[in-house]
């Protein structure tokens, strides 16, 4: 039983802890300031997207943590669905450069389609995941 909460444990804080790194490098990677759009802005398209950004990301995080053999095979494949949701970010967000001044200017629209991209992506590699 204290093996079962040990384990419990471990993966439930190392997977905040990864979250909250991820959420860190995802304001990072992406050309506006999110937490100032949100927060001081009220900007809801900025917060569409960091929750679908979120959710793409823990989609694949609860697979990795009910699939996986061990600590070291859930922290390998949490880093690869890191990698993953950071590209399409860097991507959607870099790539395509209208993005960064339509999420600035709080477009909805612009907020939605990154989430549902980020999304979509995260259900991919979530079941990707399954071996």
């Amino acid at each position: 039983m204290l093996d079962d909460l040990f384990n419990f444990a471990l993966y439930f804080a190392s997977a905040l802890l990864m979250t909250a790194v991820f959420t860190w490098a995802y304001i990072k990677v992406t050309p506006y300031d999110e937490v100032k759009l949100i927060l001081e802005e009220g900007n809801t398209a900025a917060a569409y997207a960091l929750v679908g950004a979120l959710l793409g990301f823990v989609l694949p995080i609860a697979v990795i943590i009910a699939h996986s053999v061990s600590w070291f095979d859930y922290f390998v494949w949490a880093l690869i669905a890191a990698s993953v949701q950071l590209a399409v970010a860097a991507i959607m967000t870099r790539g395509m450069r209208r993005v960064g001044e339509l999420m600035a200017n709080d477009l909805t629209a612009a907020g939605i389609i990154l989430a549902g991209v980020h999304l979509a992506v995260g259900v991919l590699n979530a079941a990707s995941m399954t071996y």
